[in-house]
């Protein structure tokens, strides 16, 4: 409990350390902001979390390949049908 009294009353080490900490939580949710994958995906009354979640393929939502879905084209092709299905992409796609 001393140290960290003495550390502190130190008072640019102890703000350093509060913005270093603040940065690293930051970097956490980068992924939230600037993504090329999906954060949510709505498909056949079914949620899928492709950010934090496995590898998706083209297969899984109906787009005939095996590697990994494009997002960006998912949504235009739930945006031409008129089903409830949709995806939710970061800001920063």
């Amino acid at each position: 409990m001393r140290e960290w009294q003495r550390f502190r009353a130190q008072k640019l080490g102890y703000w350093s350390a509060l913005v270093l900490a603040a940065l690293i939580a930051l970097s956490g949710g980068a992924e939230l902001i600037a993504n090329n994958r999906a954060l949510i995906v709505h498909y056949n009354n079914q949620y899928f979390f492709p950010t934090y979640g496995a590898f998706l393929s083209g297969d899984t939502f109906g787009l005939g390949y095996p590697h990994e879905t494009d997002y960006h084209a998912l949504q235009q092709q739930f945006k031409k049908s008129n089903d409830n299905d949709w995806v939710l992409m970061p800001v920063i796609p």
